[in-house]
This record gives C-alpha cells, structure tokens and sequence, in this order.
C-alpha cells in the first residue's frame, strides 16, 4: 500500500505538529513509548517515510538563519526570543529548552530504531540543495615531473621512487571555441620510371559540399540565421575566434542552399494542405527589392491590386494539425503576397482531399481567399436585404446552399477577443466579468489536455460546458451595449463598444470549436511561429531581393518544423546536403514527418539527430498569461 501525495501532506503536518509537541513536553526516554502507538499503522506500512517526515519535524524547530549542524544550535530550541521595552524583559515562556543531552537522545533513539541521525540527514539534504552541475571530463592532461623520474634515486638514500598510480588531481573548467578547419584533400601522384608518365589518384566526391563549404558548415550558418542571428554578428563571431568569413559568403550559402531544398518544402506544403485545420498569420516584412519602386499616389486609393505592383511585403505563416490535432509543419512566405493570397495559390492548389477545411486565423479581409470573399459578399447582402435567395454568377441561389459552397470553415481565435478585453479593461473594469467567463473556458480545454481526451471527447466536454458560458457572454454582452437601469450603456467608439461590438459580430465563429471536433480555441501555433519572423526583423531590418526572401522562407520553414518535431534541425539539413542523390528522386520521404517516421521504422531515432532544447509545441494561450 502507497499514502498518494495528498494524504502525504496530511500526514507530514501531523507528524511534524505532533513531534513538536513531544519535544517540548516529555522527556527524550518517554518519546519511543508515545510515538509507537500513535503512528503505529504508518510505522509498519512505511518505516523511511515516517523517519524523513519526523527529522523534517524536528528540523523546523530549528533557527531557520543557521545552517549549521543542530548540535550547535541547542540553546536555541523551545525558547521564546527576548525582547526589551524600556529596560523591561518579557516574562520567557514555561516551556522548557532543550539542552545538548535531549538532543543526543533523540538523535540516538532515532538512529537506533531506523539507522539515520538528524545532523546526517540534514547534511545531505543541504549538500542535494546546493549540489552544483557537474560537467564531463573530456580530456585529462598528465603532467610528469619536472625533476624526477620513476626508478631514480630517494634523496633518503634508501630506495628508488615508483609511480604509486594514484596522481594528485586538480579539474579546472575550460571552453573550447568553435573551429573552423581546412581540410586538404591530397592526391596521390605516381610516375612511370620507363615512360615518364603520370597518374593521379581519382578524385574523392564528397557529398553535400557548396563552393568548397562542408555540409556542416551551410548548416551551421542556416541554424544560426534562423535563430535569429543576423549576418553581420554571424560573421563577428567567426572574427573572434579568429576566422574570417565574409557576408557574401553567408549571404551564398542562403540563397543556394534555399532554392536547393525547394522541392522538399513543396512536399511540405502539399502535406499542410492535406490536413484536416490550417492556421495563418502574417506581419509586416521589409524587402528592398519591392519597397525601392515609385509609389504610385494610386496606391492608397487602393487601385493598385497586382502583388507586383505594391510598394510593400509582408511574412505569412500556415501550420497544418490533422484530424488527431498533430502537428503536421509551417511554411513561411516572405513577399508581396498577403496571406489569403498566397494560402489560395501556394496551400489550397494542392489540396487533394474533399473533406471541408477548417481554417483558424484573425478573421482579416486579407486572409481570405477571394472565391471566399465574393460568397461571403453575396451571402452579407442578401442576408442584409432579407432575402432568402441570392444571385451568384449569374444564377438564383438558396442562402444555405451558398454556405455549403464556401471553400473552407472559418474559424475565430479566442485570444483575439481576450486581448480586446485586456486592453479595454484597463478603463472599464466591468469587463473583467467577461474576462473570468472565457478563462474558465481555457481550464475547461486545459482539463481536456489533462486527461488526454480525443477530438470527439473534447467536443462533447465543450458542448457540455461551454456552451452555456458563450451564451452567458453574449447576454451580458447586449445589456452593455443596450443600457438598463443597473448597467451603463456602452460607448460604441469607445475600447469597451469595439470589443464587445467585435464579440457579438464574430459570435458564430468563436463558438466553431463547440460544433466541429479537433478545432483549437486559439491560433496560438500561428502567433509562436511568427516570433521566428518578428526576431529576424528585428535584428536584420530587411531582406534585399524577393528571391533571397524566398529562398530564406524556405529554409526557415524547414527548421522551424524540424524543431517542433524534436529534430535536431541542424544534423536535419546536413543530412539533406548529404543525401541530395537519394531525396532528389523520392522526396516525400525527406520532409520532417516523413524523415522522422522512416528512422522510426528502423528504430529508435539516433542521439545528434534529436533536439536536446525541445520541449514541445507551445500550447499557453495569451489568455492563459493575463
């Protein structure tokens, strides 16, 4: 029989108050004959867990400003500190202070019953706590003497000095900086002495080498830009340890190896298409090669729409989960495209399967794709004009069926409305009600996960509990907005208007994850895979060409999605490099997932293919934080 955790609490405060008062009130040869009897059950059911918990007992009574062995700190114990007012004493209290022989006779009672001391126990408890990282020792350095030698003579005169195999030993912490070496490839010349002719040896093909650059190093240089490491510190940090790597070279090895690896990232995007949820986001993105044209005065007015003809760029993001609500990849896109754009020509053109997307985002016009803007236009007017038929190419047809001729299920990011509410709560704090509503919401999912339910447990759970806090929202939505005699009427212009206005017209697609199984309630996978883009910006401020903003989508797509996969993202790409021969002609087995589930038809994955810093996708919500 094990005690679970909390009957372990339970039993720790007990033990601990009970052994306090033992203390202060028996004598150390009475304690044996009280304790047995009392925790008898605990006794025989756990004997170490009864001796840990009665020396954490005895070692609260302790000065909690000392550390050092409780033999020392005997005059402290059961009495009350002193304290002077005006030259007056406060009366010490009756209990009587333990003095060096009670402590001696408990510590001996304890050992001789279990087999431990106090000052034993609290010594490795102290040396677990302040015990510091250990790091391998890679390299042991002999050091002879300088002067003597085995087998000379003792300056006693009496014998000869031998190596006792035990040296004296000093571990001193040191870093060896990263290198870069030039490895010279040395053919063997060989020469007729008859006809004085030469033969060379065969030159050596090693594989995955660009411009004379290892495949190591391109990956090398990859992981660290995707990181977030600009070219110039790149190259600051091969100048200090003393190798010089110019930007051009960076700049090269981006640009190839990118448009090398695009036929892996088109099998990536086919997969991403194929999935049951797609995600997007996007963020302003600076590329030189479209913002150096002549604004045309036009463009505000909005009458320039051709990708080509815009003076800016934006990052897009898609993630893919299948029906299982798995991680499946992100592709980036860097370039005049917005994000409905390049989902339309780049994601759902590829898409084979008929079941009906599900696609999560921040419900902005940009997006959408524009077969889905021109439903939903002719859906709005009508539904604006009463009418229970629409015309749609030239054709009456029914409400419902335009509905179901959509492209995709557009569904609403709760943390949206979470941040909408955060910033307007800071002026109206009646919203906070609103707030506590959809954070129950979030515990209800974070249950979900707890228990590891599916898709269709989770909806049922959701349809169970949920429903009725999104109905309860949406009511005291309408009062806000509406006014009654205890409740203001809400400002439409104002931060609390836009909020609740926001709510209340995107109701239907923030319920999405009560009525379809695997939907997420946030977008949270777009918004984390977006950091990549936003740290690079950041740092580089832009990018030069639309092909190098293309070719760099390509490769962070690739080691964004081998990070989350738990790949090791950089022995990933090498591995590519390598290999280009045998994925070049099967690359659907090359991809993240598909790389991952050939090694794991083999075995277990190797040790420098994993990822020691993963720790999973990221699943806190921005609602979770608030």
């Amino acid at each position: 029989m094990q005690y679970t955790t909390d009957q372990e609490n339970y039993l720790q405060f007990w033990i601990k108050s009970t052994v306090g008062f033992l203390v202060k009130n028996f004598k150390p040869e009475q304690i044996g004959d009280v304790i047995r009897p009392i925790f008898k059950d605990v006794l025989e059911l756990s004997p170490e867990l009864f001796t840990k918990m009665m020396l954490d007992g005895l070692e609260s009574l302790l000065p909690k400003n000392q550390n050092a062995d409780p033999k020392n700190n005997h005059n402290n114990l059961g009495a009350d500190s002193k304290t002077s007012n005006g030259g007056d004493e406060k009366k010490k209290d009756n209990k009587r202070a333990l003095s060096e022989k009670d402590l001696e006779d408990i510590e001996n009672f304890i050992k001789t019953n279990f087999g431990k001391s106090i000052s034993g126990c609290m010594k490795d408890k102290r040396d677990a706590k302040n015990k510091k990282k250990s790091f391998e020792i890679i390299h042991t350095k002999p050091i002879p003497h300088p002067h003597i030698n085995p087998g000379d003579s003792c300056e006693c005169g009496h014998g000869k000095m031998y190596d006792t195999g035990e040296p004296k030993q000093e571990t001193i912490l040191n870093y060896i900086p990263g290198k870069l070496i030039k490895v010279r490839h040395s053919y063997q010349n060989l020469r007729c002495s008859g006809c004085q002719k030469y033969a060379y040896s065969p030159a050596v093909n090693i594989p995955g080498v660009l411009e004379k650059k290892s495949a190591e190093l391109c990956s090398h240089v990859i992981t660290n830009i995707a990181n977030g490491i600009p070219t110039n510190r790149l190259q600051t940090i091969f100048r200090c340890e003393g190798i010089y790597f110019s930007r051009q070279s960076i700049d090269r090895i981006i640009l190839v190896r990118g448009k090398e690896l695009a036929p892996i990232v088109d099998v990536l995007k086919k997969r991403i298409a194929n999935c049951a949820l797609i995600g997007t986001d996007s963020t302003k993105f600076n590329v030189l090669e479209s913002t150096s044209k002549k604004e045309d005065p036009n463009y505000k007015k909005g009458t320039l729409k051709k990708p080509e003809e815009r003076s800016s760029s934006r990052a897009s993001v898609v993630f893919g989960l299948n029906e299982e609500r798995e991680f499946q990849g992100v592709v980036y896109s860097i370039g005049p495209l917005h994000c409905g754009e390049f989902l339309e020509t780049d994601i759902l053109t590829r898409r084979t399967v008929v079941e009906k997307l599900r696609l999560i985002g921040d419900l902005a016009s940009s997006s959408d794709t524009s077969e889905y803007k021109i439903i939903l236009s002719v859906i709005k007017k009508a539904i604006k004009k009463g009418l229970k038929k629409a015309r749609y190419k030239g054709i009456f047809s029914d409400i419902d069926y335009l509905h179901a001729c959509l492209p995709y299920i557009r569904v609403a990011c709760n943390d949206h409305f979470m941040v909408y509410l955060k910033k307007a709560a800071e002026n109206y704090p009646r919203l906070c009600v609103l707030m506590h509503m959809l954070k129950q919401v979030y515990e209800i999912d974070k249950i979900c996960d707890n228990f590891s339910l599916n898709p269709q447990e989770r909806l049922e759970t959701h349809q169970y509990k949920s429903i009725a806090l999104y109905e309860q929202m949406k009511k005291i939505s309408k009062e806000f907005l509406s006014g009654s005699e205890k409740e203001i009427k809400a400002e439409p212009n104002s931060k609390e208007g836009k909020a609740l206005l926001y709510f209340l017209k995107h109701y239907e697609y923030f319920m999405q994850f009560c009525k379809i199984a695997g939907v997420p309630l946030s977008n949270i996978l777009s918004e984390t895979a977006l950091k990549w883009i936003i740290l690079i910006r950041k740092n580089s401020w832009f990018l030069r060409t639309i092909e190098s903003a293309e070719s760099w989508a390509n490769l962070i797509s690739l080691c964004y999605t081998a990070h989350q996969l738990g790949l090791n993202a950089e022995a990933y790409l090498t591995n590519l490099f390598k290999n280009k021969d045998k994925w070049i002609l099967n690359p659907e087995e090359w991809d993240p997932i598909g790389f991952l589930h050939r090694h794991e038809r083999q075995g277990p994955l190797p040790r420098e293919l994993t990822s020691h810093l993963y720790k999973g996708p990221v699943v806190e919500s921005y609602s979770q934080l608030a």
